[in-house]
C-alpha cells in the first residue's frame, strides 16, 4: 500500500510539473517575443525536435527493457515448475524405503513456493513462507544426500537425482532476486528530466498564439505519465495445467499442476543468495541449498 501510494505521487509530481513547465515556457516566451518577435525562433525547432526525440529514444529503451525482464519472469516460472517435476521423478531412482520422506517433503516445498505468490503483497507473511522454503531445501537435501549413501542405493542415484535438486533450489534463488533486476535509477532521472525539459520547450514553441493548444498539452503529457507507469501490486497468473504429474498431493496439498500458476511476477523480497558447502556425492561435487537467512521483502521494481 506505501509503494503504491509513492508510486501514484510520483506520476502525480510529473503530471503537476510538466503541465506547469507548460505554462511557464509559454509565459517565458510570450515574453521573449514581445522583446524580439524574431530572434526566439532562431534554431528552436532544431532544439524541440532534439529532446522530444531524445525522450522518445529513452522511453522506448525503457519499456523494452521492462517487456523483457517480465517475458523472462514468466519463463522463470515454468523453468521452476519443470525442475520440481524432474527432480521429483528421479525420486523413483531411490529404494523404495527413502521414497515416501522425500516425496512428503516434495509436497510441502510445493505448498510454500506456491503460497508465497499468493500472499503477496502481504509481506510478513511472504517473508514466512520464504523461510519455510528454505527449511524445506534443508531437508530435502538431508534426506536426499543419505538416501543415495544407503547401501541398497543404485550407483546412478546420485548422479541424477542430486544436480536436479541444486536446479531446483538455484531457480528459486533466481527468482528471489529477480526484482533487484531492474533499471537504473540514473535512467529515470534523464526521463524526468527531459519530460520536463520537453514540456518546458512546448510550452515555449506555443507561445505565438493567443491561447495554447490545451488538447496537443494534456496529450503529450498523458502519453509521457502513461508510459512510466508502472504496476505497483504483482501480477498473479491464473491457473494452468502445467506438463509434470510427478507428485501426488494429499488433501489440500498443491498439485505440481498448479507449478505454473506460480505469480508472473516474482516475490519483491531478497533471499540469501550463498550455497552451502559443496559435499562430494558420486565422484561429484554437488551444491546444496542455500543458507543464508532471508532479509526483508523489498518493493516491486521499476521494471
Amino acid at each position: 500500500m506505501r509503494y503504491s501510494l509513492y508510486l501514484l505521487l510520483l506520476n502525480l509530481g510529473l503530471l503537476c510539473g510538466m503541465l506547469l513547465l507548460f505554462v511557464a515556457g509559454r509565459r517565458i516566451g510570450a515574453r521573449d517575443l514581445a522583446r524580439d518577435p524574431e530572434g526566439p525562433r532562431t534554431g528552436f525547432g532544431a532544439l524541440e525536435a532534439s529532446v522530444l526525440a531524445l525522450l522518445g529514444l529513452v522511453l522506448a529503451f525503457t519499456i523494452a527493457g521492462a517487456g523483457a525482464r517480465f517475458d523472462r519472469r514468466r519463463a522463470e516460472i515454468v523453468d521452476e515448475a519443470n525442475a520440481i517435476g524432474t527432480a521429483y521423478l528421479r525420486l523413483a531412482l531411490l529404494p523404495p524405503t527413502a521414497q515416501p520422506a522425500l516425496q512428503a517433503a516434495f509436497g510441502r516445498y510445493l505448498d510454500t513456493r506456491l503460497a508465497v505468490y499468493r500472499k503477496i503483497p502481504d509481506l510478513a507473511a511472504v517473508q514466512k513462507e520464504l523461510a519455510a522454503g528454505n527449511a524445506l531445501q534443508e531437508e530435502i537435501w538431508k534426506l536426499a544426500v543419505a538416501a543415495v549413501r544407503a547401501h541398497d542405493a543404485p550407483p546412478y542415484g546420485a548422479v541424477l537425482l542430486l544436480p536436479a535438486l541444486n536446479a531446483m533450489f538455484d531457480i528459486a534463488a533466481t527468482r528471489a532476486m529477480s526484482p533487484w533486476i531492474h533499471t537504473p535509477l540514473g535512467i529515470f532521472v534523464v526521463l524526468f528530466v527531459l519530460a520536463f525539459v520537453g514540456a518546458l520547450l512546448s510550452g515555449y514553441g506555443m507561445a505565438g498564439g493567443r491561447s495554447g493548444s490545451w488538447l496537443h498539452i494534456m496529450c503529450f503529457v498523458l502519453v509521457v505519465v502513461a508510459t512510466n507507469l508502472r504496476h505497483s501490486r504483482s501480477r498473479v497468473s491464473s491457473p494452468g495445467a502445467g506438463p509434470h504429474r510427478g507428485l501426488r498431493p494429499g488433501p489440500g496439498r498443491s498439485s505440481p499442476e498448479d507449478a505454473v500458476s506460480v505469480a508472473a511476477a516474482s516475490c519483491s523480497s531478497s533471499a540469501g543468495s550463498s550455497i552451502s558447502t559443496p559435499c562430494t556425492a558420486a565422484g561429484q561435487s554437488c551444491r546444496g541449498p542455500s543458507t543464508t537467512p532471508l532479509r526483508r521483502c523489498a518493493p516491486p521494481d521499476f521494471g
